[in-house]
Protein backbone atom coordinates (compact mmCIF):
# COMPACT_ATOMS: atom_id res chain seq x y z
CA UNK A 1 0.00 0.00 0.00
CA UNK A 2 2.85 2.08 0.77
CA UNK A 3 4.45 1.67 -2.39
CA UNK A 4 1.36 2.50 -4.26
CA UNK A 5 1.09 5.42 -2.17
CA UNK A 6 4.96 6.54 -3.07
CA UNK A 7 4.26 6.64 -7.24
CA UNK A 8 0.69 8.20 -6.62
CA UNK A 9 2.60 11.52 -5.13
CA UNK A 10 5.33 10.92 -7.28
CA UNK A 11 2.82 10.99 -10.65
CA UNK A 12 1.01 13.58 -8.70
CA UNK A 13 4.40 15.74 -8.52
CA UNK A 14 5.39 14.96 -11.86
CA UNK A 15 2.07 16.42 -13.12
CA UNK A 16 2.71 19.15 -11.40
CA UNK A 17 5.85 20.26 -12.90
CA UNK A 18 4.81 19.60 -16.03
CA UNK A 19 1.61 21.80 -15.65
CA UNK A 20 4.20 24.57 -14.44
CA UNK A 21 6.27 24.15 -17.03
CA UNK A 22 3.78 25.06 -19.40
CA UNK A 23 2.51 27.86 -17.40
CA UNK A 24 5.87 29.35 -17.76
CA UNK A 25 6.09 28.23 -21.01
CA UNK A 26 3.04 30.23 -21.95
CA UNK A 27 4.43 32.86 -20.03
CA UNK A 28 7.07 32.86 -22.13
CA UNK A 29 5.22 32.88 -25.03
CA UNK A 30 2.71 35.57 -24.75
CA UNK A 31 6.02 37.98 -24.77
CA UNK A 32 6.43 39.34 -27.98
CA UNK A 33 9.65 40.78 -29.67
CA UNK A 34 7.54 44.86 -29.45
CA UNK A 35 8.15 44.55 -25.87
CA UNK A 36 11.06 46.33 -24.09
CA UNK A 37 13.27 43.42 -22.94
CA UNK A 38 13.77 45.50 -19.46
CA UNK A 39 10.70 47.03 -17.11
CA UNK A 40 10.73 49.61 -14.32
CA UNK A 41 11.14 49.27 -10.61
CA UNK A 42 6.78 50.33 -10.80
CA UNK A 43 6.13 47.25 -13.47
CA UNK A 44 8.54 45.23 -11.26
CA UNK A 45 6.27 45.73 -8.24
CA UNK A 46 3.58 44.87 -9.60
CA UNK A 47 4.67 41.88 -11.43
CA UNK A 48 5.18 40.45 -8.08
CA UNK A 49 2.44 42.59 -6.43
CA UNK A 50 4.37 44.06 -3.93
CA UNK A 51 4.87 47.91 -3.05
CA UNK A 52 8.03 49.76 -5.13
CA UNK A 53 9.18 50.47 -1.31
CA UNK A 54 9.77 46.79 -0.79
CA UNK A 55 11.61 46.45 -3.71
CA UNK A 56 13.43 49.16 -3.15
CA UNK A 57 14.17 46.67 -0.23
CA UNK A 58 14.44 44.12 -2.17
CA UNK A 59 17.28 46.03 -3.84
CA UNK A 60 18.43 46.72 -1.39
CA UNK A 61 19.56 43.86 0.40
CA UNK A 62 20.56 42.27 -3.36
CA UNK A 63 17.00 39.50 -2.85
CA UNK A 64 16.02 40.42 -6.20
CA UNK A 65 17.52 40.73 -10.16
CA UNK A 66 18.27 43.76 -11.26
CA UNK A 67 20.36 46.07 -13.15
CA UNK A 68 21.38 49.60 -11.80
CA UNK A 69 22.38 52.15 -14.45
CA UNK A 70 23.75 55.41 -13.24
CA UNK A 71 20.74 55.89 -10.98
CA UNK A 72 18.50 54.24 -12.86
CA UNK A 73 17.35 50.71 -11.95
CA UNK A 74 15.93 48.13 -14.43
CA UNK A 75 14.78 44.59 -13.94
CA UNK A 76 14.20 41.75 -16.56
CA UNK A 77 10.82 40.48 -16.70
CA UNK A 78 11.89 36.56 -17.15
CA UNK A 79 14.75 37.00 -14.17
CA UNK A 80 11.67 38.23 -11.97
CA UNK A 81 9.62 35.42 -12.98
CA UNK A 82 12.30 33.25 -12.29
CA UNK A 83 13.29 34.36 -8.97
CA UNK A 84 9.74 34.27 -7.88
CA UNK A 85 9.60 30.29 -9.06
CA UNK A 86 12.92 29.64 -7.07
CA UNK A 87 11.22 30.98 -3.90
CA UNK A 88 8.51 27.65 -4.11
CA UNK A 89 8.40 25.86 -1.11
CA UNK A 90 8.23 22.25 -1.45
CA UNK A 91 5.18 20.63 0.04
CA UNK A 92 4.31 17.88 2.87
CA UNK A 93 4.36 14.98 0.08
CA UNK A 94 7.48 16.07 -1.53
CA UNK A 95 8.74 16.10 2.07
CA UNK A 96 7.56 12.69 2.82
CA UNK A 97 8.82 11.28 -0.76
CA UNK A 98 12.43 12.81 -0.05
CA UNK A 99 12.51 11.46 3.68
CA UNK A 100 10.96 8.01 2.50
CA UNK A 101 13.74 7.70 -0.33
CA UNK A 102 16.55 9.00 2.13
CA UNK A 103 15.19 6.27 4.75
CA UNK A 104 15.46 3.38 2.40
CA UNK A 105 18.97 4.50 1.13
CA UNK A 106 20.61 5.09 4.69
CA UNK A 107 18.92 1.80 6.77
CA UNK A 108 20.06 2.11 10.41
CA UNK A 109 19.92 -1.36 11.50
Amino acid sequence: MTNFNALFEELIRSISEKVSENIIRTINVTTTEDEPPFIRITEAASLIHKAVPTVYGLVHKNKIPFIKKGKQLYFVKADILEWVKSGTQKNTTDLNLELDKYLSNNRIF
